[in-house]
């Protein structure tokens, strides 16, 4: 006789005479995969639902009539709001309850008046009755003991998760049903081991019996009384972790297979670790929030604003608009969260009006660094009231002059004209009129000024030379395609499957970063000092050399290049970190698309990374025009300011038709030596100069 028989360490029997307790399938799905069961009993679920529920129940929110704020989170419920005293609870259990369930429901206690009270009921003892003429009509609780009970639409409040799928009613697609699956995985491997220990630490074997010789072979089929015996063993060997130690004898001639799994099999964790991840992901949490192990501060930071911005700021807006539209607006009411109010958001924007305030400080003109920090201006806000909330110490910008002034600077010109044979506009000073206004009271044709490449103004000798700008850009840009090629090579070393989310966060690595910072101070610095030397040469030649007989000492030189490299070394760590800033955030949306939609692999994510505007040549391109421009005009102005004899500098654009109107509007403008608002570049590949006006 042959056959297949398990031997748990007590007992052989055949697998087809096993009773049907003994089977437990470890599967996904497993034997219940209802959401309460395993938000009970999963660990990792529950606290990714907790954590969720949390930050919508400690999310601060206002109540507005009009513009009048009446209760806010931080505020005690006054007696015109107490029957709100329970929002704090219903947050919690609605954020836990949409998660794992896709809807969430709120019986409203009130009068014909007003709402006196809210109370939760339990998700999935509500049903809403829908019918195809009239849509939803009504609402059907199921109490405790079978009984139902109809209830009106205004009496419930109903949270149901927007899904595609579905057209009025519940959805069938939210965040917890992703995770269900992963976490019945972690259940059933939880019930697998504590039925291994329950069991005595028995593995499963396989006895094949070997055939008795002169028998013919073939199963035969075991007795009543066997089949009886089979069965009171099994309750005995898995009767307990007191059999562990029992040893028995099992007669005849067998060959033992083991399949089952053991403790060393279980040291393997992957398995654990992925369907963590999963649920932690399906559920928008990352998981550094959930193990508290983030790498740094900086790590730990960046994750918690993402939770925000990614998860539960879109989580706010469709609740906040359900209730409002159920229970604020009737009552003429509007009720809003403020994710923006919360410590790690107000941390953030510190942080970008802090660097706001620092790259102006350092030269950069306010157009281009609030729309380098990301600062999204409505068309009617003033830019003036972004510089204002950033709370940055700008020079006020000049204001319309009446018409009134003007005529009395044109009439004061004229007079000045008439009093000389051959008046030279450039020597008329005035704060009013642009050099085209001067022309045009002569007569005289403004003359038109060749674009850039070819040379800037050739009737005025203290322009730059067109040909060294684009000589400086080019150097500039390779430098920065350069610094860009290895930036991206450091990012995408060793990235694998298992260390993807470390992609965003190596941009925080120094090793990553200061070779980066200083190939960017390294470019400015090179062009600061050429900037120095064009400044130097205008004071000596075009100034001196007409109009001045004394020179100037030349240790003066030296002090405007050591200015030149200290405004370089800050404003380029500056650069430097708003560039690795934008660059990790362009990276970790990528990152969040590959873990989060499926379907590319790990070669293509960083192929997607890699052709992306951040490590583009336009991009350097971009930077190069930018800061070549910003880093020779800084360099002029260090110079002038160490001649002693500048007081004040004037923009010059190339008065084409490219001419912007940013630029068009700063043409021919004075502004003192200092004044951050005359420094060009005035926005992205600005190409305006500066001149000096002497004292």
């Amino acid at each position: 006789m042959t056959g297949t028989r398990l031997f748990t360490g007590y007992k052989a029997v055949t697998l087809d005479d096993l009773p049907e307790e003994a089977w437990t399938i470890v599967t996904g799905g497993g034997k219940d995969t209802r959401a309460s069961t395993l938000y009970g009993l999963v660990g990792w679920l529950h606290r990714c639902v907790d954590i969720r529920a949390s930050s919508l129940a400690t999310m601060p929110w206002t109540i507005k009539r009009g513009e009048t704020v009446l209760l806010t989170s931080d505020d005690g419920i006054t007696p015109d709001f107490q029957w709100m005293e329970t929002l704090p609870d219903l947050l919690y259990r609605t954020e836990a309850a949409v998660t794992l369930t896709g809807r969430a429901y709120w019986f409203r206690e009130r009068n014909r008046v007003k709402t006196l009270g809210l109370r939760w009921l339990h998700p999935l003892s509500v049903r809403p009755e829908i019918n195809e003429r009239d849509g939803l009509t009504h609402f059907t609780r199921t109490l405790g003991d079978g009984v139902e009970k109809r209830f009106e639409l205004d009496d419930i409040v109903y949270l149901w998760v927007p899904d595609p799928f579905v057209e009025i009613g519940p959805a069938e697609h939210f965040p917890g049903k992703a995770a269900l699956q992963a976490a019945g995985i972690l259940s059933n491997m939880d019930e697998f081991l504590a039925s291994y220990f329950a069991r005595g630490l028995i593995k499963a074997t396989l006895l094949t019996k070997m055939p008795t010789p002169g028998l013919t072979t073939g199963p035969q089929k075991t007795s009543d009384d066997e089949r009886s015996r089979v069965l009171e063993w099994w309750r005995r060997a898995t009767g307990g972790i007191k059999n562990a130690n029992v040893t028995e004898m099992a007669t005849g001639d067998f060959r033992p297979i083991v399949v089952g799994e053991g403790l060393q099999d279980l040291q393997n964790t992957s398995l654990t670790t992925e369907q963590r991840e999963a649920i932690a992901t399906a559920l928008g949490v990352p998981h550094s929030k959930v193990t508290a192990n983030a790498a740094n501060f900086a790590t730990a930071n960046q994750d918690a604003r993402s939770f925000v911005t990614d998860t539960m700021i879109p989580e706010t807006r469709w609740i906040g608009a359900e209730l409002n539209r159920q229970i604020f607006s009737p009552m003429g009411l509007q009720f809003d969260f403020q994710p923006e109010s919360l410590a790690i958001m107000q941390d953030d924007e510190a942080q970008r009006a802090a660097s706001l305030e620092a790259l102006v400080r350092a030269g950069m003109s306010l157009e281009v660094a609030v729309r380098i920090l990301g600062y999204d201006l409505p068309q009617d806000v003033p830019l003036r009231a972004v510089a204002e909330s950033a709370t940055v110490s700008i020079q006020p910008q000049p204001q319309p002059l009446p018409d009134s002034d003007l005529e009395a600077e044109r009439r004061r010109f004229t007079r000045w004209a008439k009093r000389r044979r051959s008046p030279d506009v450039d020597d008329f000073d005035s704060d009013l009129l642009s050099r085209e206004d001067k022309l045009a009271l002569l007569g005289v044709a403004v003359p038109a000024m060749p674009p850039f490449a070819t040379g800037k103004a050739i009737h005025d000798p203290l322009d730059p030379d067109g040909r060294q700008m684009r000589r400086y850009e080019r150097e500039f840009e390779d430098s920065m395609i350069r610094a860009l090629s290895q930036l991206r090579r450091d990012v995408e070393r060793g990235i694998t499957d298992d260390n993807v989310r470390d992609m965003p966060t190596r941009l925080l690595d120094p090793a990553v970063v200061l070779p980066f910072q200083d190939a960017v101070i390294s470019a400015l610095t090179t062009v600061a000092h050429a900037g120095v030397g064009h400044g130097r040469s205008q004071i000596e030649g075009a100034i001196f050399g007409v109009r001045k007989a004394s020179p100037i000492e030349f240790g003066a030189w030296d002090l405007a290049n050591t200015a030149a490299a200290e405004w370089a070394l800050t404003f380029g760590q500056n650069l430097a970190g708003m560039m690795l800033r934008l660059t990790s955030e362009r990276i970790q949306i990528a990152v969040s698309q590959y873990i989060l939609t499926g379907g590319q692999t790990i070669g293509q994510l960083i192929n997607v990374i890699r052709n992306g505007y951040h490590y583009s040549p336009e991009r350097a391109r971009a930077i190069a025009v930018t800061e070549v421009t910003r880093a020779y005009a800084r360099g002029n102005v260090e110079a002038w300011r160490a001649s002693g004899v500048v007081s004040e500098k004037q923009v010059r654009t190339n008065n084409d038709e490219k001419v912007c109107p940013i630029c068009g509007g700063k043409s021919n403008r004075v502004y003192a030596l200092d004044d951050p608002d005359g420094d060009p570049p005035f926005h992205t590949k600005c190409r305006c100069w500066i001149v000096p006006k002497v004292v």
